[in-house]
C-alpha cells in the first residue's frame, strides 16, 4: 500500500472541513476525489502533506509511515523524496524567469540527482512534447497551456515519487488535451507503478482514468465505488443530479426554437498581431499572427451561436473582435444590416456585453455588488430612468435582493458569475457575449448558471455567442456550431447537421474527444 487514509478530517480555525474520509492507494492505481467546488477536495489532498493552511486529525500513512502531526521539519524531506504534486494552472506553478531545463533541474534535485542534458530530454519525451531539446531553452510564457501542462508533469515525476498528487490538472485546458494528458497521466502511473490521488469536479472525465472514485459532499462521503459504477449507475442523490449536471455526447438532441432577424452578419473578419521581436528569425518568417482568418458568421434574435475549438485556435480572439474589445484587422461587422465601428460609441457598446471566464476575477473586489452591477448604466445609457434596478436584476439571474450589499469576496464562483451576468443585463442588450462563462464551474454550478442563460434568453429574446471548449456543453445549448482550428473557421453547421455528419477532421477529432 502507498498512501492510506483513516478517519481524515481537516479544519480551519475550529470550522471542520472534512469528516472522517478513509480510502487505500496501491501502488500503480489512481483514486480520484471528486465533487463540487467546496467540497473539501483540494484540502483533502494537500493539508495531510502541509500544504495547505488548516490542520489534519486522524491518520494518513505514506509508505507505513504516519505523516500526520509531522512538524515541517521532518514532513519536508518525505514530502520532497515520496511525493510529487501537479496543480491546476500550470503558467502560475512555473516560475516566469526560469527555462524550462532550469524547472526540470531544480525538480530532480530532490532526490538528489543532477540530470545531465540527455536525461532532461528523456524527461520531455516522457510525457510525449515535440522538439525537447528546443523546449529545454525555453521559458514557460513561450510555452501554450497544453505544454506547460506536461512540463508540470515532467517536474511532478522527475524525482520518481512513489505518490503523485494531481489537483484538477486538465480543468483549464480543451478537450482534446484534456483527454491527452488524462491518458498519460495514467500511462505513467501505470508504466512507474505509483500511486496517483487526483482531484476533479468533472466526473464524466475521469471515467476512463481513474479506477476508484470517492465522490465527496460538504466535507463527506456520499458515494465510494468503482469509478465505472459510479459514473454509468451511480447510487447517491447527489452523484446523480451530478452527472445529470454534467452534459454528455450521448444525450438526445432537442430541436431547435425558431431564430428571429438577423443581428450580426460578420463578413471576412481578419484579425492579426505583430509577432514579439526576435533577434534570430529567418526572413522567411511571418512578421503577424494570423489569429483569425476569413470568418464569416451570423447571429440571429434568440439564437445561440457557439464557436468551439482547441486552445489557441482564436475562439476568444474572433469573440472579441465582435464585441469591440479587441482589434479587427479587416473584414466588416453588421449590426441589423448597419456597419459597425472598430471604435463603438455608447450606444453600440450596451448593445452586446460580455461575461468572461474567471467570474470573481472580473468583478472589483472593493465595490459592492450593487455598484457593480449598475455601473454599466452609468457609462452607456444616455438616461436610466426605465431601467431594473440591481435588486431586480440579481432576482432575474436567481440571487436574492440581499445579494446587493455584499463583496464579491462574499460570493461563490456560481454566485459571482450570476453577478457578472446581472451586471451585462443591465443596459438590457440584445447580445450576451460568453467567453468560457462556465468553464471555472463545477458542474452543478455550470448547470445552473446554463439553466439561467437559457431561461432570460427565452425571457429578453436574448442571442448568446459561446466561446467554449467543451462540445458536450455547446450540444446542449446552442442552435449553431462553428469550429476552430487555426484561426480558420473551418465547420459552420446546426448542431443536428454537425452532429449527425461532421465534415473536418478538428470536428470528429472534438467529438472523439468529448465525454
Amino acid at each position: 500500500m502507498i498512501y492510506s487514509a483513516r478517519n481524515l478530517s481537516i479544519e480551519i480555525d475550529s470550522s471542520a472541513l472534512v469528516h472522517d474520509i478513509s480510502f487505500d492507494i496501491k501502488a500503480g492505481k489512481i483514486l480520484a476525489l471528486a465533487g463540487a467546488s467546496g467540497s473539501g477536495k483540494t484540502v483533502t489532498c494537500l493539508s495531510p502533506f502541509g500544504l495547505h493552511a488548516s490542520r489534519a486529525s486522524g491518520s494518513a500513512m505514506l509508505l507505513d509511515q504516519e505523516i500526520i502531526g509531522l512538524d515541517e521539519q521532518k514532513l519536508a524531506p518525505i514530502r520532497a523524496r515520496d511525493v510529487g504534486f501537479i496543480f491546476q494552472q500550470p503558467l502560475t506553478a512555473l516560475t516566469p524567469h526560469m527555462t524550462i531545463a532550469a524547472h526540470l533541474t531544480e525538480a530532480s534535485m530532490q532526490a538528489g540527482i543532477a540530470p545531465s542534458h540527455k536525461r532532461l530530454v528523456e524527461m520531455l519525451n516522457r510525457v510525449e512534447l515535440s522538439r525537447p531539446a528546443d523546449k529545454l531553452r525555453q521559458y514557460p510564457h513561450q510555452l501554450s497551456g497544453g505544454e506547460r501542462q506536461r512540463i508540470c508533469i515532467a517536474m511532478g515525476i522527475a524525482h520518481a515519487p512513489k505518490l503523485l498528487v494531481a489537483d484538477e490538472p486538465t480543468s483549464a485546458l480543451d478537450a482534446e488535451l484534456r483527454c491527452d494528458i488524462m491518458l498519460l497521466l495514467r500511462d505513467i502511473c501505470r508504466a512507474e507503478n505509483m500511486a496517483m490521488l487526483l482531484v476533479s469536479h468533472d466526473l464524466a472525465s475521469i471515467e476512463s482514468s481513474a479506477d476508484d472514485v470517492i465522490l465527496l459532499q460538504k466535507g463527506r462521503v456520499a458515494e465510494a465505488s468503482t469509478t465505472r459504477k459510479l459514473v454509468q449507475k451511480p447510487k447517491s442523490e447527489y452523484a446523480q443530479r451530478l452527472m445529470a449536471a454534467t452534459p454528455r455526447m450521448g444525450e438526445a438532441l432537442l430541436p431547435s426554437p425558431p431564430i428571429g432577424d438577423r443581428l450580426i452578419d460578420a463578413r471576412a473578419m481578419h484579425v492579426n498581431f505583430p509577432r514579439p521581436f526576435q533577434f534570430f528569425r529567418n526572413k522567411s518568417d511571418d512578421i503577424m499572427v494570423r489569429a483569425v482568418r476569413n470568418v464569416s458568421l451570423t447571429i440571429g434574435q434568440g439564437e445561440t451561436l457557439a464557436i468551439v475549438g482547441g486552445s489557441g485556435s482564436g475562439k476568444s480572439t474572433l469573440a472579441r473582435a465582435i464585441a469591440g474589445l479587441g482589434p479587427l484587422s479587416a473584414g466588416q461587422i453588421l449590426w441589423r444590416g448597419q456597419p459597425l465601428s472598430t471604435k463603438r460609441n455608447r450606444k453600440n457598446r450596451a448593445l452586446m456585453q460580455p461575461v468572461f471566464q474567471d467570474p470573481i476575477a472580473s468583478l472589483d473586489p472593493k465595490w459592492r455588488v450593487r455598484d457593480i452591477i449598475l455601473e454599466p448604466q452609468k457609462y452607456l445609457l444616455d438616461a436610466i430612468s426605465d431601467v431594473l434596478s440591481a435588486e431586480e436584476l440579481l432576482l432575474e439571474v436567481g440571487l436574492e435582493a440581499e445579494f446587493a450589499d455584499r463583496f464579491p469576496a462574499q460570493l461563490s464562483g456560481g454566485q459571482a458569475q450570476r453577478v457578472a451576468i446581472a451586471r451585462a443585463l443591465s443596459v438590457n442588450p440584445q447580445l450576451l457575449i460568453l467567453d468560457e462563462a462556465t468553464s471555472a464551474l463545477d458542474p452543478l454550478a455550470a448547470h445552473s448558471i446554463a439553466q439561467t442563460l437559457e431561461n432570460l434568453q427565452k425571457e429578453r429574446s436574448l442571442a448568446l455567442l459561446m466561446v467554449t471548449h467543451d462540445l458536450a456543453l455547446a450540444r446542449r445549448m446552442a442552435h449553431q456550431i462553428g469550429v476552430m482550428k487555426d484561426g480558420q473557421l473551418v465547420e459552420y453547421q446546426s448542431k443536428h447537421q454537425l452532429f449527425a455528419d461532421p465534415q473536418h477532421d478538428a470536428t470528429r477529432t472534438l467529438i472523439k474527444n468529448s465525454h
